[in-house]
């Protein structure tokens, strides 16, 4: 690998300092996927346009971001490398800002920064999957959504999230972050490797929530249809999901579980005009919420009461956290959680979804894991809950498997 100018410049600078070199996003980036440091991280916010590449485990300096991630259940069983719940400041700290996301070959200015000390990192033992295709299969799906179907006339569920993981061919993970960072420029873009076997990657379009002092953005994300290429279809498409007492439904729910669950907080609450968010794959139906925080809120309440959001997991959330454990035969680890950074008087998080996880079983194989998730309410037909799982499984699983 070139030592030119990213290896001598990290190499030689001290602990505690920062400087300046000049290189490119696609220099840096080939040169960090390289480096023998652990964990790697590369974070890109949907609404800024620094992208942040960090290495190893440093100590706390409110010069350098802080990042935080929680499992989607951490009292269940975890991937091997993950921990259930992760709070950290990276040793090295390389960012890129400018005012056009997908910048590649151009030179700009990297900011390296190190912390002042650095802890060794052990990543923790856990599960791996080890299928070779969906589970559940679609005859188990429909079974789980009768069984939710049940539950939502037996106890007080009112809505619960079911996935599907999906085993695929997956041979380069950092070519495919390079391809959804240049496809989906609008979205979350983040890549955790806890070592040289293993990576978690994902581009989401659901924010939890961001803070710039005591002004809070979330949003409310749920209601789904597919895309289509033909404009009039599409139309169509988007109408048909505005219109979907199943889906306003559905997302009604998030809308009022946010609100409530941020009341005691705030001074002020007020949801904006909802709006279909087209993607790739898949449109939804988004509502933003803006708040004005009572001061001193902290991140770590913000985190409590949010995540995870009925979009991820259901209504009410304890109880449909347990019904998915109990339902689904595979542990999400942090497939639906969150992953946020911290800078200055800001936060921004994400939920943790169109993600996949690559592994290195051996020399010779590989293997990659993707997952999808539906809101089962009460109107919910399982052939369509298959069909628009499928559909948002496409950002990596592109041909169905038994």
């Amino acid at each position: 690998m070139s030592h030119d100018p990213l290896h001598n410049t990290w190499t030689s600078l001290e602990a505690n300092t920062q400087t300046t070199v000049n290189a490119s996003w696609d220099q840096l980036f080939s040169w960090f996927k390289q480096l023998d440091v652990y964990p790697k991280l590369i974070w890109q916010g949907r609404e800024h346009s620094t992208c942040y590449f960090c290495v190893g485990i440093g100590s706390f300096s409110a010069d350098l971001p802080t990042f935080t991630v929680r499992a989607f259940d951490g009292q269940q069983p975890q991937w091997q490398g993950f921990p259930a719940g992760l709070e950290w400041t990276p040793y090295g700290v390389f960012e890129i800002s400018s005012k056009h996301r997908n910048i590649g070959s151009e030179s700009v200015a990297i900011q390296i920064s190190k912390a002042k000390t650095q802890s060794s990192w052990a990543p923790p033992e856990g599960y791996t999957p080890q299928h070779r295709t969906h589970v559940p299969s679609q005859a188990l799906w429909t079974s789980n959504i009768e069984t939710s179907k049940q539950l939502f006339q037996d106890t007080t569920l009112r809505k619960v999230v079911l996935a599907r993981e999906s085993y695929f061919k997956f041979n380069d993970p950092w070519a495919r972050f390079v391809e959804l960072r240049l496809s989906q420029p609008d979205n979350y873009h983040f890549l955790f490797s806890p070592d040289q076997d293993t990576i978690f990657l994902g581009a989401s379009p659901e924010k939890l929530f961001s803070t710039r002092g005591t002004v809070l953005k979330t949003e409310a994300l749920a209601g789904t249809r597919s895309v289509s290429n033909n404009k009039t279809e599409n139309k169509a498409l988007a109408e048909d999901l505005n219109q979907s007492n199943k889906d306003q439904t559905e997302h009604h729910i998030v809308v009022h579980y946010i609100h409530q669950q941020l009341k005691d907080l705030c001074t002020e609450q007020r949801s904006l005009k909802q709006e279909v968010l087209e993607l790739p794959h898949v449109q939804h139906l988004r509502t933003p919420i803006e708040c004005i925080l009572h001061p001193n809120t902290s991140t770590a309440q913000l985190l409590d009461r949010l995540h995870p959001t009925p979009a991820v997991c259901g209504i009410p959330k304890t109880l449909a956290r347990n019904t998915i454990a109990e339902l689904e035969p595979f542990h999400r680890g942090w497939y639906a959680g969150t992953m946020g950074i911290e800078h200055g008087d800001a936060a921004d998080f994400t939920v943790l979804i169109r993600s996949a996880l690559w592994k290195r079983i051996s020399n010779e194989h590989t293997a990659g894991y993707a997952w999808s998730g539906a809101g089962i309410v009460e109107g919910s037909d399982p052939v369509s809950e298959w069909i628009e799982i499928s559909n948002k499984a496409k950002q990596f699983v592109q041909q169905e498997t038994s």
